[in-house]
């Protein structure tokens, strides 16, 4: 008796009981289970219960046909895989077919021989095993694929996340390489241009101060002085206006929005530069078309900045003929213009106008002066202000610029609202400086707002006046003091008060200090020497109260 046999149990299917007996004695002496039902009701219930592993059904049943039996079990989910043998004295080839197309795997016709009913059985359960065998083979391995689809799809969703983040990664390095290039490329430029101004101007100052000292004429000594303030004006023009660029560009530039009267505006923008027109005998003159009293929400140092490097890239290239600022109402929209009658643009000119280092003749090597930053400052400015820019312009035809603001600025991001509710009366800034002049600048800009500076020229004093201060609201250094550095002074503040906002002063072109300030944990840094709008930025920031 095989082993295999014990767990292998057989349906017997007959009405004649002496078939049935005869056949579950046979199958039994050889080791296998049987169950045995005598009508066709009964063994489709059996099959379903006790799910054997094979059925032996007879054809001619008096209740259901052999035929519609198996064909049920093939039906129903739970038998189809049972294989059914015909036990059968219908031998004629119809009825062997018609046992196969109903789903039965083999015929043994009665009388039934043992050794072929035997043979037929032990061959049709191997088949059977076999089969369910590879089923669930096929299922391990279908399990095991899937498994692996599934690791795979994640190894791949891994690798694609990671050459996304290479691709990033790759894509942010090729752009600071192109940033890198662009900022030295900016600051070869600055240095060539400023260094140019100030050796130019450097040169008048120190010539007619020689002159000043071996002439004993007054009035040539007001004439030399005259050219000695005329170019250390022109040296703080243009180190401001490098400062004003460079803030404008790195996004230091905030926006203060107030009421401001257009007539008082356009006023107080032509007297600036009346001086400057009427030393190369030109007209400069207005024509306000707005009521009296007609005001513009607006940024008042912003909109004076722009008209006035407009007005002074007119004078400067205008040999004759007026030059006129005006302003008027179109569909809710202030639009500016200034007009000169100076040399024109050219049509290549005219699509770089507005980009750093162009002038005059889209080279920076004209005689009219200049960095070439103004007009890209006009033109941030005026995004700023939520304006448009343009131009008419003609070779020898003058030009003339138009800026177009919203009388009523609202969707401009401010830093404030109204004038009149902004005030810095009584705060007290602490401030690091050891040169006099740096300080006498930042702390005239600092008074223009109300605002006391209390002055330490160490950084062991600066410490230890605001230990003695309870009243400073901020700490403003220049990094490098004598007894105890700037950045040194500035952390012990911050881990004493670490609320207190601390400002560093850094040279415009000083690394060195750029790098110590990142490491002294200031919220932001000024330039040194700084001006008023700079000033004006970070008291708005830092200390606005209404």
């Amino acid at each position: 008796m095989s082993i295999n046999n014990i767990t292998q149990t057989i349906l017997v299917v007959d009405d004649s009981k002496p078939v049935s007996e005869f056949v579950q004695i046979v199958l039994e002496e050889r080791g296998y289970k049987t169950i045995v039902s005598n009508n066709g009701n009964q063994a489709m219930v059996m099959a379903v219960e006790y799910r054997p592993d094979l059925v032996l059904l007879d054809i001619m049943m008096p209740d259901i046909d052999g035929y519609t039996i198996c064909a049920q079990l093939k039906a129903d989910r739970k038998t189809r895989d049972i294989p059914v043998i015909f036990l059968s004295a219908l031998n004629s080839q119809f009825d062997k077919i018609k046992a196969f197309k109903c789903g039965a795997v083999d015929f043994v016709t009665k009388p039934i021989q043992v050794e072929e009913l035997t043979a037929r059985v032990k061959s049709h359960l191997t088949i059977s095993r076999l089969n369910r065998a590879l089923q669930s083979s096929n299922r391990d391995l279908e399990s095991l694929v899937s498994e692996r689809t599934k690791e795979l799809e994640e190894s791949n969703k891994k690798l694609a996340d990671i050459n996304a983040r290479l691709e990033k990664t790759i894509s942010d390095y090729r752009a600071a390489q192109e940033k890198a290039a662009n900022d030295d490329d900016y600051k070869a430029k600055i240095l060539s241009k400023l260094s140019h101004e100030i050796l130019n101007d450097t040169n008048i100052i120190v010539g007619f101060s020689e002159l000043i000292k071996v002439t004993e004429d007054r009035d040539r000594q007001g004439e030399y002085a005259d050219c000695i303030r005329e170019s250390a004006g022109n040296l703080v023009t243009a180190i401001n206006t490098v400062q004003e660029y460079n803030n404008v560009i790195i996004g230091r530039t905030t926006v203060e929005m107030k009421r401001v009267n257009i007539g008082t505006l356009l006023q107080g923008v032509c007297h600036k530069y009346t001086a400057q027109a009427q030393k190369r005998n030109i007209e400069l003159s207005i024509n306000n078309e707005f009521s009296d009293g007609a005001e513009i929400f607006t940024d008042d140092m912003m909109l004076t900045s722009i008209l006035g490097k407009i007005i002074d890239n007119a004078l400067r290239y205008s040999e004759k003929g007026p030059v006129e600022i005006g302003a008027s109402n179109s569909s809710g929209m202030a639009v500016f213009y200034v007009r000169d009658s100076g040399i024109g643009m050219t049509p290549d000119l005219i699509d770089h106008v507005l980009e750093p280092f162009v002038r005059g003749s889209k080279s920076c090597d004209n005689d009219n002066g200049g960095l070439g930053l103004g007009l890209s400052i006009v033109k941030e400015y005026v995004q700023k202000l939520n304006g448009e820019i343009w131009f008419d312009s003609s070779p020898g035809m003058g030009t003339i610029f138009y800026i177009s603001l919203p009388v009523n600025n609202s969707s401009v991001k401010i830093a404030a609202e109204g004038s009149a509710t902004i005030s810095f009366d009584g705060t007290l800034v602490l401030v690091g400086e050891d040169d006099d002049v740096t300080f006498a600048l930042l702390n005239e800009n600092l008074r223009k707002y109300g605002v006391k500076a209390l002055r330490a020229r160490t950084g062991k004093e600066l410490f230890e006046l605001y230990r003695q201060n309870s009243g400073v609201q901020m700490v403003i250094s220049n990094l490098k003091l004598p007894m105890m550095n700037g950045s040194e002074a500035m952390k012990l503040i911050r881990k004493m008060s670490p609320s207190i906002v601390t400002v560093a002063q850094i040279p415009y072109f000083s690394a060195e200090d750029k790098r110590a300030f990142s490491e002294s944990g200031c919220d932001c840094y000024i330039d040194r020497p700084t001006n008023e709008l700079q000033v004006r930025d970070l008291l708005a920031k830092y200390l606005l109260r209404s």
